[in-house]
């Protein structure tokens, strides 16, 4: 059998089986996937059925996938000890090196919560040494179809299923381990002897669980003692190795007892096609009883499961569907979202009967009106009026911005800011009153003075910033207050080139007082938006953002001269807020929760929005998310506000196929570079190390177990040269190699920070960047526990009572000498009164351990 096919076993559904059942093992006429000519496989006849309990009856959908390297049978021990409890097993050969084939794959692997999947890596047979042509390609073949199937093996661990690997010593793949560290670091070393074979053979496996030890045995015997396989040959020319291509009875029934409390006891029997009956219809959703930041303020909420109140726009909306529908501009729409393409979707004459609909809507017989409604105040885009009137339709507390909009947003000199109801309070700082014109330009926009003049050009058309022709002389004698920043370039790799006012050295933002602080969704407000699990119907995601967002607000003419900058000895002065005032972020912010809000109520159905910044998130079902996607879209032409689409969310990739997320792969190789770079050098400026570590923060996002070792990268960036801190074993070791015999310091020994680097190093090296997306859903129940202790003895009580009305309680007392035997740390001879501390914290667990008895009492 070719290397470049893997053998899969895809067990639909498990239950147990009896002798009767065996049978279906040997039926010829099951449903079978052939992608390439093979030669007929030799299924072993399944061993008796092992003493085993089983922990629940859920449906699971178990995958056992070997990888092959010789024509050999795949792990057929093993399997059959599986296959006592499969009902129809179905062999797939699947052509892993075709992205278009692996992902037929990809739906059974994910598609339940449990899932378990085995892999082994390419055969050790081959020595990097002595390839030839042939084996090179082999090998690299190999490695491509070994990284595929660890995407699959990590899909089941993202969704807390149960995944082994075999990885020999010898393996050529040196990124596996760091794979294994990042995702199965839990491992045991299995001595073939003690499974009764003959032979100098370990096999080491790793898994995500730690019950995988249960597995671990060593030889007892002196080197020598048994028959060495390796580099050797049978007589019919093939290799010793393939004696121990399978596992022995018993190592294949040891790792069939870790896999029973993941296979379910049902009899129904689901092929390949009709796998997917086991999912529910509908998504299932969580009751969210506290609302989801959507970046709109405290009186909206991202998740919009059930309706938030009155459908207010309800024959607005069903007017614009039955216009879509029947025009057939959704098919329009989508195909421009989806092409990526900046300009608006629909004409102005396609956009003309959505305005007659929304007139008849708002019973506007007036023409006057109607054209006041319609009329795009100079030097803003949006049509005020008309959003406005939208807004006071649906009671939105903060309606009474728009008249700041209108005439242009204060920056707290001429007028102090607005504050807003939907944000939280902030402490208002005193004022410093000094102002200052700068008479340069930062060093960014004085070695690009090109890009500078290309920025600025365009910008002068649109109408953002102007030209003052008398400079300092002019700008003085028509503004009563005016300051002049300093003028910088942004050059990013994976974005444009942008111009950036620095007004903090004018000292306009240290006299910029904000009445309120704005909050922004992260990472995880997107997770609690999500369904508990998979259905038949699925997710869908729409992503917008608002190009130069705040260049989009006009200043308050009397604030105008504030915001000035210089270059090439001109000077202009900004008409919109830019990026890098500190009142850019505010206004901003209340804009895109006037939006978010407005969203929320004209599309009332199930949906989850989020907003960051100027990066709008939309969570749609599949079946309703072309026609809503598409009432978005006359909405925000009809308001003016012209937003392009992405396919990235503030740096994560989103697959709702699979319920995972991802680091942009741009993002993630830049931070493997830093990493890298940092890690081979025992100095780093204080720049390079906050820049590391503003990455690293924003990473553990996505993996927020791993954010306290962020610490180490604060404490070498803000602490001396020379700072006392604690060792670990080994980096004690490198101290003492680094001293001579007089304690003088002889090479450097590096920094504290450095194991975090070296831990974020391997998951980026890893190769699996993504991470599952779906939340363990909330368990209610009443539980209580406490403790006490007296001089001789500890006690502990409690109970757990769950909403089906099932309770347990609990009571126990504990002697010095019990409490020494089961906490190794406490001493024999010590009053446990002297930790009270620790006691509460056991009757806790306590009540965990209570609480799995009552909902899995067959769970051990």
């Amino acid at each position: 059998m070719s290397n470049a096919l893997t053998m899969a076993l895809l067990c639909l559904h498990l239950r147990r089986l009896g002798p009767r059942h065996q049978p279906l093992l040997h039926r010829r006429n099951q449903p079978t996937l052939r992608l390439s000519p093979v030669r007929p496989l030799v299924i072993p006849t399944p061993m008796a059925q092992p003493s085993l309990r089983y922990a629940s009856s859920w449906t699971f959908s178990p995958v056992l996938l070997r990888q092959c390297t010789m024509p050999c049978p795949v792990c057929c021990c093993a399997a059959s000890s599986l296959w006592t409890f499969c009902a129809v097993p179905l062999w797939i050969c699947l052509m892993m090196m075709s992205t278009g084939t692996s992902a037929v794959f990809v739906p059974l692997v994910w598609s339940e919560p449990a899932v378990l999947l085995r892999l082994a890596p390419p055969s050790p047979e081959l020595a990097c040494d002595r390839l030839v042509h042939r084996q090179l390609k082999e090998l690299r073949l190999s490695n491509s179809l070994h990284k595929r199937t660890r995407h699959l093996l990590s899909l089941v661990a993202s969704r807390s299923g149960l995944i082994f690997l075999e990885n020999p010593v010898s393996s050529l793949l040196s990124e596996v381990m760091a794979w294994v560290r990042a995702f199965a670091p839990f491992g045991a070393s299995v001595a073939a002897c003690s499974h009764g074979m003959d032979a100098d053979k370990h096999w080491l496996f790793w898994s995500n669980r730690p019950c995988v030890a249960a597995l671990a045995s060593s030889c007892p015997h002196l080197k020598g003692f048994h028959r060495l396989l390796r580099s050797k040959r049978l007589p019919d020319g093939s290799w010793s190795t393939r004696l121990t291509a399978t596992y022995p009875q018993s190592l294949a029934e040891a790792i069939a007892a870790l896999c029973v409390p993941f296979l379910s006891v049902k009899d129904t029997v689901y092929t390949r096609n009709s796998w997917s009956a086991l999912l529910p219809p509908r998504l299932p959703w969580s009751a969210q009883h506290l609302p989801v930041e959507d970046g709109a303020g405290c009186s909206s909420t991202a998740c919009h499961v059930t309706p938030q109140g009155d459908d207010i726009f309800r024959p607005l909306r069903r007017a614009w569907m039955e216009r879509l529908i029947k025009s057939g501009l959704v098919h329009t729409i989508v195909s421009a979202v989806s092409s990526g393409d900046k300009a608006s979707p629909l004409s102005d004459e396609q956009l003309l009967p959505f305005f007659d609909d929304l007139r008849s809507f708002l019973h506007v017989e007036c023409d006057a009106t109607w054209s006041n409604l319609l009329h795009i105040t100079p030097g803003q885009p949006f049509r005020i009026s008309l959003w406005r009137t939208l807004s006071l339709l649906l009671k939105d507390p903060d309606a009474d911005l728009f008249p700041h909009l209108r005439e242009g947003v204060p920056l707290g000199f001429a007028q102090p800011i607005p504050p807003c109801p939907v944000l939280t309070l902030s402490e208002l700082t005193a004022p410093v009153p000094e102002l200052c014109h700068c008479e340069s330009a930062w060093k960014s926009a004085l070695d690009h003075p090109g890009f500078v003049d290309d920025l600025l050009k365009e910008e002068l058309a649109q109408g953002w910033i102007c030209e003052v022709q008398g400079g300092d002389a002019e700008l003085k004698s028509r503004k009563s207050q005016s300051a002049v920043g300093k003028l910088g370039l942004v050059i990013s790799d994976s974005r444009p080139p942008r111009l950036v006012v620095d007004s903090s050295i004018s000292g306009v933002t240290a006299s910029t007082r904000l009445p309120n602080r704005s909050s922004n969704p992260t990472l995880m407000h997107v997770r609690r938006c999500l369904p508990l699990s998979d259905a038949r119907e699925q997710l869908c995601a729409l992503v917008l953002d608002v190009s130069k967002a705040h260049r989009r607000l006009k200043i308050l003419p009397a604030d105008q001269g504030l915001l000035c900058f210089r270059h090439r000895g001109r000077l202009y002065q900004c008409l919109t807020l830019n990026f890098g005032a500190r009142a850019s972020g505010f206004y901003w912010s209340r804009v895109a929760g006037l939006l978010v809000r407005l969203v929320h109520r004209i599309w009332w159905v199930s949906h989850s929005a989020l907003i960051y910044v100027d990066d709008l998130l939309c969570l749609l079902e599949k079946s309703s998310a072309p026609l809503l996607a598409s009432v978005l879209v006359v909405l925000l032409q009809v308001l003016n506000a012209k937003l392009s689409s992405s396919v990235v969310w503030i740096g994560w990739q989103f697959d709702f196929r699979t319920y995972t997320v991802r680091l942009e792969p741009e993002k993630l190789q830049r931070l493997h570079r830093l990493l890298h770079e940092s890690r081979r050098h025992n100095k780093l400026p204080t720049s390079t190390l906050e820049k590391l570590t503003g990455k690293l923060l924003w990473l553990s996002n996505l993996l927020r177990a791993f954010r306290p070792s962020l610490a180490p990268l604060y404490q070498d960036q803000y602490c001396p040269p020379l700072v006392s801190i604690a060792l670990s074993p080994a980096s004690w070791k490198r101290l003492v190699d680094c001293l001579s015999d007089d304690l003088l310091v002889r090479s450097p020994c590096g920094l504290a920070a450095a194991p975090v680097m070296d831990l974020w190093l391997d998951i980026c090296k890893s190769g699996t960047d993504f991470r599952a997306l779906l939340l363990a859903p909330h368990f209610q129940c009443e539980a209580f526990a406490d403790a006490c202790a007296t001089s001789t003895s500890a006690g502990l009580g409690g109970f757990v009572r769950l909403p089906n009305g099932a309770c347990l309680f609990f009571q126990y007392t504990f002697t010095q000498q019990q409490l020494h035997d089961l906490f190794q740390w406490f001493p024999a001879d010590e009053p446990p009164q002297h930790y009270i501390a620790a006691w509460p914290s056991a009757g806790s667990c306590t009540c965990s351990l209570v609480c799995c008895h009552l909902v899995t009492p067959l769970s051990t």
